[in-house]
């Protein structure tokens, strides 16, 4: 019996270890937020060639067909659409919340998103993850930026 629950502590904790990607902010923030500088592509706004309400079904169709994903709230006007998304993680179940708004723009539209956690004061790298899971469920759309 002890030595399933050190084997299960021991695959718990590599698991953790493994889901950290940047250890010197994945400890002690909790919020990520798409951003026009970023280094990874996955994590900058999205530009689309599409139309407001192109994108958005685009990304409600992404939500409604992955695990864990949720719609709490939509509003749509003539400044863009805001969407409430929440994602629930697999092992402990906390659930994060991601604002997306979506903009028109010249050609299209740009989805700018952040997601933060309700709990904690590190998420292990979870928010950026919630937000690149939710720039590769959205690709395919034509694209009004280089390609990833």
């Amino acid at each position: 019996m002890g030595i399933a629950i050190g084997a299960i502590v021991l695959l718990v904790t590599g698991w953790i270890f493994w889901q950290v990607d940047d250890w010197s902010r994945d400890f002690t923030t909790n919020h990520a937020q798409l951003d026009p500088a970023a280094d990874d592509p996955l994590l900058r706004p999205v530009l689309a060639a599409e139309s407001v309400g192109q994108l958005a079904a685009r990304v409600l169709s992404f939500v409604e067909t992955t695990p864990h994903w949720q719609v709490e709230r939509q509003r749509g006007g003539p400044d863009g659409t805001e969407l409430h998304l929440t994602r629930t993680t697999s092992l402990f179940r906390y659930v994060d919340d991601i604002q997306v708004r979506i903009s028109p723009i010249d050609g299209g539209a740009q989805l700018d998103a952040e997601s933060q956690s309700r709990l904690g004061k590190g998420d292990l790298g979870q928010n950026p993850r919630n937000l690149k899971e939710l720039v590769r469920g959205i690709d395919g759309f034509p694209s009004l930026q280089e390609p990833r």
